[in-house]
């Protein structure tokens, strides 16, 4: 009796991910030599379902030849990209929130402010002196976002803190056109301590913009400010407060920082891959980790300020 042997059948790999290799690559080609505009990447991620159908098909077909399957894969992408631009326009536009929040002063003799947010633009201004309120504020964001308002007191000292948090099913359904957009004003009339934590959201390596910093924090009566910036870009202006003490962590921003001309400020540097632009009209090097303003002994009114920056741009003037 004679046996026969059964011809193995192969089973042919996944071309799911050679397909996105291939894709991304030469998208990515085309963007380093500047025939796509730099926020392709903030673009395509909208398509991200897309991968979920590639590989779908691609398990369904399992078994068939590669010369198969890839043409088959590649239709799939065409109609299914063709329908999402076909239908995109006849959808409703995102609907936008605007809302007011305040906190009233209430007698508190000093208070501390803690902003957190992720992504959009900050800008931070001084509230007019007749205005019995600690913080009074203007929120513009799409309608995933919510803001938080947390304030306590205890004899006399306040804590108000508010942050931005994410209403989705999913993560990544928030991201197509977030819009988020803080205008807040804090009172002059008691001393603050004010912290910061900005950047430009969880999925900043796609490609997404910098969050926009407008900080004038000029007449506030800052005791201490603290800040955390993360793929910020925008201005700080500084208060002419006597005895501050500034500490701020940049990574991957770009940061002008103003401090007003009747303040003498000693500035300690701890810089990592950062470029430093600073006005050495003012500011004297004593090391290369530190500044003084000239006359800074003898001057009334003087603070200091530490930076640390990593993969930044720094100007301070």
């Amino acid at each position: 009796m004679q046996h026969r042997e059964r011809p193995r059948r192969v089973r042919r790999g996944s071309v799911t991910g050679a397909l996105i290799l291939i894709v991304l690559g030469f998208l990515w080609l085309l963007n380093n030599l500047g025939y796509l505009p730099g926020d392709i990447w903030y673009n395509l991620w909208r398509f991200w379902p897309v991968i979920l159908v590639l590989l779908g098909v691609d398990i369904a077909l399992r078994g068939f030849p590669t010369w198969f399957a890839l043409p088959v894969l590649l239709v799939v992408v065409v109609i299914v990209v063709g329908a999402v631009l076909l239908v995109a326009p006849t959808l409703p536009t995102e609907e936008m929130v605007t809302e007011s929040l305040s906190q009233e002063l209430a007698g508190l003799s000093q208070a501390q402010v803690q902003l957190e947010m992720d992504g959009g633009t900050l800008h931070v201004q001084r509230l007019e002196d007749q205005a019995q309120q600690l913080m009074k504020g203007r929120f513009s964001h799409s309608s995933n976002i919510v803001i938080q308002q947390e304030f306590s007191e205890a004899s006399g000292q306040g804590k108000l803190r508010l942050a931005d948090r994410y209403e989705a099913f999913f993560p990544f359904f928030f991201l197509a056109g977030m819009t988020n957009d803080w205008n807040v004003e804090l009172t002059p009339l008691i001393p603050l301590q004010l912290e910061l934590d900005v950047d430009a959201g969880p999925f900043k390596p796609l490609g997404f913009s910098h969050c926009q910093l407008d900080l004038n924090l000029n007449d506030l009566v800052l005791e201490i400010f603290k800040a955390e910036f993360e793929d910020c870009k925008g201005q700080v202006t500084l208060p002419s407060s006597a005895g501050l003490n500034a500490s701020l962590n940049l990574d991957d921003s770009e940061l002008t920082v103003s401090i007003p001309s009747d303040v003498a400020a000693r500035i300690e540097l701890n810089l990592d891959d950062t470029e430093l632009t600073i006005d050495s009209s003012r500011f004297m090097k004593i090391s290369d980790s530190e500044y003084v303003s000239r006359g800074y002994d003898e001057a009334e009114t003087r603070f200091d300020l530490t930076f640390r920056a990593t993969d930044s741009s720094l100007t301070l003037q």
